[in-house]
Order: C-alpha cells, then structure tokens, then sequence
C-alpha cells in the first residue's frame, strides 16, 4: 500500500487503517505487504467539531492473530516526508500480535521520517504502540522490527507531547518456549517543540511469563535531537520484568540519550523504574542494560537527571537472578532550578522483600566530566530502608558511585544519604554496599558542604544470623573552593546484633585542597554499636596529603569517634591516621572529640587558634608534625583534656603563644624527644 503526492483538508482522519488477521486457529500462512505514506500533506480544518478525534494518519489496528502452527509476516511501515497541520494527533500506531501457539511471525521496521508537524493540541502528536505481544503458546516466535523516528520537526505548545513511544517489548501470557525480539528503538536529529513533556519513551509490562518463554528487547537511542518542552524533556518509563514464573527470561538492552540539545519546565532526562524486576519467582532471570547520558547540553526547570525507583527487585525469590546495568552519566552540561543529578530509591521497595536464594542487584553509577551550575545539589542520592526484609540466604548488591572529573557550583556538591539500610533481614541473607570514589573533581562556591556522606542506623533491627558488607569510600584529589563543611564523611551507627556480620571497608580522604569554608575542613564522625553475639569489623579511616585553608573559624580537622561492645559480640576498628596534611588558619587545627588509637603523623599545622586540640581520647600519637605559630587566648599548641596514654614525640613544636606549646587538663602526657624552638627546651623566651 502507497500514499503519496496527496493533499488532505479533513475534520476528522486522514487517513485510518484498520488491518486485523485472525486465522480462527487454522494453519494459513499470512503476508502483510509493506504500507508508506510520502510527501502527503494534512491538513485539520480549524474550527471543526468531529464526532471522533482528528490524526493525519491513524492506523489503529495493524493486529496478527490467531496464528496455529504457520507463519505471518508484515512489511515496513513508512511516514516520510509528510506535513501535518493542526489536529489533536499528526500520527498514530497500534499493532499485536496476540493468540498465537506454534507460530513464526516477523515485521518490518516503524520508519517515521523527516515530517513536519504543527499546531497539534492534544496528549501526542507522534504515537507509536508498536506490536504488543500477548498470550502465546508452544514454540510461537516472534521478530519485531525496529522503530525509527529520525529528522522530524514538531512544533506544538498547545500538546502535551511531542513524541511518545510506549510499550516496548510488552508481553503478557507467554508459556512454553515462546519467544519475542524486540527490535531497537532510534529516536534520532528530532527537533521537538512542546507545551509539556518533549519525547516520552515506555518499556511495557513484561508479566506472567512462565516455562521457558523468553523476551529480548533491543537498544534504545534518544539523540542529537533540539528538545525544548514545557515539562519534562525525555522521559522514560520501565515496567518490565514482573511476575515470572518457571524458568522464563527478560533481557532489556542498553539507552542512550545523547549529543541532545534540552530546555525543559521540568527534569529534562526523567528515567522511572516501577514494578522491574518484581515478584519473580523459581529459576527465572531478568536483565537490563546500561544507561548512557552523554553529552547533553541542559536548561532545566527542575532537574538536570532524574532517576526514580519504586518497586525495583522488590519481593523475589526462589532461584531468581534480577541485574540491572549501570549508569554512565558523562561530559554533560546543566544548570538547573533544582539537582543536576537526582537518584531517588523509594522507602521498603528497593532490594527488598526477597526470600529463599535470589540474587539481586541494583546499578552503579559512573559519572565523569559533566559541569553543572544549580541551584539544588550536585549530585543527590537517597535511599530510605532499601535492602529491607530479606530472608534465607537472599543476597542483594547496592551499587556504588564513581564521581570524577566534575565542576559543581550548586547547594551540596555530592550528597549521599543512606538511611536505615539492610532492616528485619535474617535467616543468612546478605547485603553488599559498593564502595563510592569522589575523585578530582572541583567544587566553587556552594551554599552547604562540598561531599556529604551520611550512613543513619545502619543494619538496625536484625533478627538471626545474616551479612552487610560496605566497601571502600574514597575522597581524593578534590579542589574545593568556597562551601559549608568541605568533606563531611557521618557514619551516624553502625549496628550489628543478634548473629550478625557487619563489614565496613577502609575510608581514604587523600589530596584535596580546601579553601573559604564557613565551617570545618573535613569531618570524620563514627558511631559503632556491636550488640548480642554479633561480629562487626570497621577499617581504617586515612586522612592524608590534604591542603586546608582557612579563613580563621572552624576546624581543619574534626573527628569524634563513639564505640561500644557488648560483652559477647565482636567490635574491630581500624582507627583514624591523619598524615601530612598542611593546616593553615583555623579556630582548631586538629580537634579530636572522642576516640581511641587515633594516629597523627607528619602534620604541618601552623596559623590557627590552637594547633592540636584532644577531648576525652586516649592512646592518641602524635609525631613529626610541624606546630607553628598557633596564637589564641589559651593553650595553642598541644591541648589535651582527659584521656590517658597520649603521646608526643619528634614534633617541631614552636612560636605557640601566648602561652602552652603542650597543655593536659588531664593526666600526664609523654612528650620527650620534641622540639621547642630551642635547644634549651620548652621554656626558652622563643615560644613553644
């Protein structure tokens, strides 16, 4: 079928097909012919009252069905080079292929191209439902050819949508061997002008799938496309992967939304999980692809990038295996009224609910040499009791961060918050935390802290015996200027009870350069509870090689560190080294609160208020620091309050006033083998 060369001057369609093929279970092959419509021109009377709505071109049904043991193929689609004027929608695709047992089946590619559409005013102007699969049987297989949407001009402030694809990959009822292809999706050189949300992609519901059925979907590419919408820029929506039963499979290719030019009223990339990876069950396996945000200039009203998960490897078990890809966020440019990144994880949903001996895992996140310039937060993370209520032998990954190479100016810069993790979980399920590396990357001029890292009652409410394991967390090669708190690392409490393993890995704060904070240069806090007969091992925090300026308020370094441990549990701390870090201006050079085996090597810490200020620790060493020029009202150096065993050796301790190079309000410190400035000693007129 072609349709070429017309003019169209309608109040209703345009064109509309209407194609359904029911063999009624007999064993006829059937052939579909391929349909184009080129260099047509359509137009919608303004002013009309239609009965039904107005589309340029409508093919409403383009449905197989029915198929018993033969084959059906369908050609290409094509829109080229068509014009559509006014109306509520330009174009409009539906197809199924539903009812089928022991059928081949296969269609041609969605080809939408290089049209121009104007004045629409109602919920899309481009609509393409392309091919559900629904209730098949036997060996039925299916190939869907991709979709294609290239080259078109929308220009339309009165609809809601410029471009919406939905339901990619539905599949609902498929038993046996039954198996979909999905085609790839390109959405491609679009230039999209919209009253609300510019391009919207939806990935359909792949649900009760049993046996050994199968669905693969291709890629997807949204780019180099001008995208300007009164909402949302591109949004994309995944509800896949649920209700599986058997031993029944899902793979979901990768995205790419890329080289995009995006101003939009709202979050300009928006990527929805819900209901993915949900109620699986027995051996079935569900993987998706990586995500790729590359190279996009952004204007956003909201957010630069939102992610946002509800009900992801939520409630699993049996032998099922759920993955999902990780997120490469790379090269990207945004200012925005709100986040540059947003990562949202729903409370109770994510990671949890699992049983018996599923493995889960939730993505990384790479993101690499994007600037943005916003008003809310770099990069924001929040997950509220994820990897909650998971039982016998379960095992579930949260992914881990890798931020490198970025410029922020924005509220916090990085802001990672994670609360109440691996809750109610017992009977040996395990939970694994991937470590997070925030590396050279630069922070100006932020109204909070430049990284924020906060762990609230971890692992609390535990029941029997189970693991969390929480890897390395790494701040390093950062140049911060101007902020809050430069680097504040808050593990609120870390629990461990009942039987229970806990694990938290080594914390590496390694070549920034701090400068013009409000507050305080890098803040350690740790809060360790092991209750019960429970194990809890927490590595060693570094602090080292680290430059900070100071403005002549706050403290360069702050650490407090509260442990407890119950007589029958097992508590290990690696303890905190602060080594050769300069100190320069500060109210306290060092201060520690509270802490034991603290370990401070190498310092130069010279220009503040007191040097060195120790509360209520105890084994502290403190050697071969340069501790200069410190000149407040009161001890200036060495300030100790309680504690005992403090040490201080091989320090260059000199030019303090007015008045102690070492002062202890508490016992008495070692402090041979120092030197004061003069060979004669501390109390030479020199200082010290």
């Amino acid at each position: 079928m072609q349709i070429e060369n017309n003019r169209f001057f309608v109040s209703e369609d345009g064109v509309l097909i209407d194609i359904e093929i029911n063999q009624s279970d007999t064993s006829s092959n059937i052939d579909i012919g391929s349909i184009v419509f080129r260099d047509n021109v359509y137009t919608c009377q303004p002013g009309t009252v239609p009965t039904g709505s107005q589309e340029g071109i409508y093919i409403q049904d383009l449905d197989v069905e029915g198929i018993n043991g033969a084959v059906a193929s369908v050609g290409t689609v094509t829109i080229e080079n068509n014009r559509f004027y006014n109306g509520e929608h330009a174009i409009i695709f539906e197809g199924d292929i539903q009812d089928m047992e022991d059928a081949v089946v296969d269609t041609g590619a969605i080809r939408i191209i290089n049209n121009t559409l104007m004045n629409q005013s109602w919920s899309c102007c481009i609509c393409v439902d392309p091919y559900n699969c629904e209730n098949w049987d036997g060996t039925t297989t299916a190939t869907v050819g991709d979709v294609i949407i290239t080259d078109n001009t929308v220009t339309a402030l009165g609809s809601e949508w410029g471009i919406d694809v939905y339901n990619i990959g539905y599949a609902h009822d498929l038993y046996n061997t039954s198996n979909a292809t999905i085609g790839d999706t390109y959405i491609q050189r679009n230039n999209v002008n919209v009253g609300k949300l510019g391009i919207a992609v939806g990935y359909g519901d792949q649900w009760d799938l049993y046996n050994d059925s199968q669905v693969t979907v291709g890629d997807l590419y949204v780019d180099s496309g001008t995208i300007v919408a009164g909402g949302y820029g591109v949004g994309v929506a995944l509800e896949v992967a649920k209700y599986q039963y058997d031993a029944s499979s899902v793979r979901i290719g990768d995205i790419f939304i890329q080289d995009n030019f995006i101003d939009s009223g709202s979050s300009s990339v928006a990527l929805y999980y819900d209901d993915v990876g949900y109620e699986m069950h027995d051996d079935t396996s569900a993987e998706l692809g990586e995500v790729h945000l590359e190279n996009n200039t952004i204007n956003s009203g909201s957010d630069c990038f939102l992610f946002f998960y509800e009900d992801v490897a939520n409630s699993n078990g049996g032998n099922s295996n759920f993955v999902m890809g990780d997120a490469f966020i790379w090269s990207n440019t945004g200012t925005a009224v709100d986040d540059g990144i947003q990562i949202y994880y729903e409370g109770f949903e994510v990671g949890s609910h699992h049983s018996d001996d599923t493995y889960n895992e939730l993505p990384r996140y790479d993101i690499q040499g994007n600037t943005f310039d916003v008003d809310g937060d770099g990069v924001n993370f929040y997950t509220h009791r994820s990897l909650y209520d998971n039982q016998n032998n379960a095992e579930t990954t949260m992914g881990g961060f890798l931020i490198n190479d970025n410029t922020f100016g924005c509220d916090y810069g990085v802001y990672l918050f994670y609360d109440r993790i691996w809750e109610d979980s017992d009977n040996h399920s395990s939970s694994n935390i991937e470590g997070v590396s925030i590396t050279n990357n630069r922070f100006n001029n932020l109204d909070n802290d430049a990284v924020y890292i906060y762990f609230n009652e971890t692992n609390s409410s535990l029941n029997a015996a189970g693991s969390l394991d929480v890897g390395d967390f790494e701040v390093s090669g950062n140049t911060i200027d101007g902020a809050d708190n430069g680097i504040n690392i808050d593990y609120e409490l870390i629990y461990s009870g009942d039987s229970t393993t806990v694990t938290v890995k080594d914390l590496n704060i390694i070549d920034n350069t701090v400068g013009n904070l409000n507050a305080d240069g890098i803040r350690l806090s740790y809060n360790m509870d092991a209750n019960h007969s429970s194990s809890q091992t927490v590595g060693r925090a570094l602090v080292q090689g680290n430059t900070l300026n100071g403005i002549g308020s706050g403290t360069g370094i702050y650490v407090n560190v509260y442990e407890w441990k119950h007589a029958n549990a097992t508590h290990d701390f690696g303890g905190v080294f602060i080594n050769t870090n300069t100190i320069d201006n500060w109210t306290n050079g060092i201060l520690l609160d509270n802490g034991n085996n603290a370990s401070l090597v190498g310092n130069i810490i010279q220009n503040n208020t007191e040097g060195i200020n120790v509360q209520n620790a105890s084994d502290t060493f403190i050697l071969g620091n340069d501790i200069l020029n410190n000149t407040g009202g009161g001890p200036s150096g060495i300030h100790l309050t309680a504690g005992t065993g403090n040490v201080a050796h091989f320090n260059n301790i000199a030019a303090n006033s007015p008045d102690f190079g070492i002062f202890s309000g508490g016992p008495l410190i070692n402090a041979e083998l120092n030197w004061w400035g003069d060979a004669s000693g501390p109390f030479d007129p020199a200082g010290g």
